[in-house]
């Protein structure tokens, strides 16, 4: 992999400040960037990698971390069998490394400090990382919306920031195999969990696996939520290259 030449303004060289197994199917990423420039929860950069012959591939992966004024953005990266550029980052990030990255100009799916509406964000598998970014900025302002998180994850293995699941606004449900011991959810999301975990919220933040995003959504229109207190972030894996 090399870096492009090209100039355009909007694609910026960072470099790996750190890199760590963030779960067993998921690596974390910080990044350094000069001139960072300030971002919101839940955007996401996207990440370009160009090859020798100038094969070009871009996957899009969220912030994790809150704007705290540095020049640091933590990246979560599922890496999938056959991913393009998670393969190659699973393999070969390390600190030190440059990658070219494009701050994504979306603000449909964010979270702001200042928007008093008690929250409830739901995520599952990677799909926490956005969600984590939203957390972690709703900590840092120390607002007085209330928030909360019900995280969705299949098994102890694949479960990300596992320091942050402690807090009582803070629900985990693991779908397919529990640590021994657990005593907390062991299920798909139902109108009973909902009910049990959103307390007095007004809006939703879902991100997730297309299925599980549809579902979800499904099942709080059902339950009485209207769609537009409703907002989504879905993705599905992506193949190699093509020949």
């Amino acid at each position: 992999m090399s870096l492009s030449n090209e100039t355009h303004h909007d694609w910026q060289i960072a470099t790996i400040a750190d890199r760590w197994q963030e779960s067993g199917e998921a690596i974390g990423l910080r990044l350094q960037l000069e001139n960072k420039p300030p971002h919101l929860a839940g955007q996401h950069l996207d990440v370009r990698l160009t090859g020798e012959d100038g094969y070009q591939a871009v996957r899009a992966y969220s912030i994790a971390s809150a704007d705290d004024g540095s020049m640091f953005f933590d990246l979560g990266v599922q890496v999938l069998e056959g991913g393009e550029v998670s393969g190659y980052l699973g393999s070969y990030a390390k600190p030190g490394m440059q990658l070219e990255i494009k701050l994504a100009g979306s603000h449909y799916f964010t979270w702001h400090p200042e928007d008093p509406t008690p929250t409830m964000l739901l995520g599952g598998g990677s799909g926490i990382v956005p969600l984590v970014a939203m957390w972690r900025t709703h900590q840092q302002a120390a607002t007085p919306a209330p928030m909360r998180v019900l995280y969705s994850v299949r098994q102890p293995e694949s479960l990300m920031y596992a320091a942050l699941w402690d807090d009582p606004n803070t629900f985990l449900s693991f779908t397919n195999v529990a640590p021994e011991g657990w005593t907390g959810y062991r299920r798909i999301f139902d109108a009973e969990m909902l009910h049990e975990t959103v307390g007095e919220s007004k809006q939703f933040f879902i991100c997730g696996p297309t299925p599980f995003v549809e579902a979800v959504s499904s099942k709080l229109v059902e339950v009485g939520y209207a769609p537009e207190s409703i907002k989504t972030e879905r993705f599905g894996p992506t193949g190699p290259r093509k020949p």
